[in-house]
């Protein structure tokens, strides 16, 4: 009775705070590697790895951008291929119309292109610089926080827009309403104790969501790529990585996240001894 009760609390409490200490547990416990092969395999030369492939929709419009748009980097190229087909889904589905479409494709460029000078900015920069920066001057670097203006732009509603350009993890677990609330509760009371500030916990989130959105925009194969990348790299590697895009540094990660660690810990502990 006492080991079901521990599980279902794991699961609960680990869910509601994967947002945070995802990161931070795979950092702490990296997987081990795998058992060496049996002999006549590991005498086979061992196969190049796969090329990362896109879809075509998205592998159509980052060759178009390429020609379009020289300014734009690869990884400007695929973030705004990846709305570009959002966008035309939404329009295959008339959730907008043809002139909606037209207006909100130009908003995503500007933003792209606004956001790759400050990036060009922050490439100048030492970490501590680049990291005040990025805080500075959040809304150059998140689509998200600029979806009020593009809604008045496009006269898209800003639910509508949330919906075609920020996709909902399909894997995510129905009562996430809830689950958010408590993790925000469980986020204050560490705000509280002083061991994160708010402003961490909203730089985190917008970067977590900021995941979550590219990885539903992906397909199966994608996906699947891009988490194998990600596991192969090493502790320093991922939070090199997470520092670069929320402007926190690494030593500051490592702290939140063994806080984040401590904290469910002891909230596991206690649950299970009431």
């Amino acid at each position: 009775m006492k080991t079901t009760l521990k599980k279902k609390l794991t699961a609960a409490i680990l869910a509601g705070c994967s947002t945070f200490i995802l990161s931070g547990v795979a950092l702490a416990n990296p997987p081990q590697p795998p058992p060496p092969p049996p002999t006549e395999l590991a005498q086979r030369p061992t196969p190049p790895p796969k090329p990362f492939v896109h879809n075509e929709e998205v592998q159509n419009y980052c060759t178009q951008f390429e020609s379009d748009y020289s300014w734009m980097y690869r990884s400007t190229r695929e973030d705004a291929a990846r709305d570009f087909v959002s966008v035309d889904k939404a329009l295959e589905r008339n959730t907008i119309s043809t002139n909606q479409a037209t207006k909100l494709k130009k908003e995503i460029i500007s933003f792209y292109k606004d956001r790759q000078k400050y990036e060009d900015k922050v490439r100048k920069l030492d970490r501590r610089d680049a990291r005040e920066y990025r805080q500075e001057n959040r809304e150059h670097f998140s689509l998200r926080a600029n979806i009020a203006d593009i809604s008045e732009s496009t006269t898209i509603p800003v639910d509508t827009l949330k919906r075609i350009l920020f996709k909902p993890n399909p894997k995510a677990p129905k009562d996430r309403d809830d689950l958010s609330e408590r993790l925000a509760k469980f986020t204050n009371q560490l705000v509280v104790e002083g061991k994160i500030t708010q402003q961490e916990v909203d730089i985190l989130d917008e970067y977590m969501q900021s995941g979550r959105d590219k990885l539903a925009n992906m397909t199966k194969e994608e996906r699947r790529e891009y988490l194998a990348d990600y596991r192969q790299l090493t502790d320093e590697q991922r939070l090199a990585k997470i520092s670069e895009g929320t402007g926190i540094s690494p030593e500051r990660l490592q702290q939140i996240f063994t806080a984040f660690k401590e904290a469910v810990k002891d909230k596991l502990q206690t649950k299970i001894q009431d």
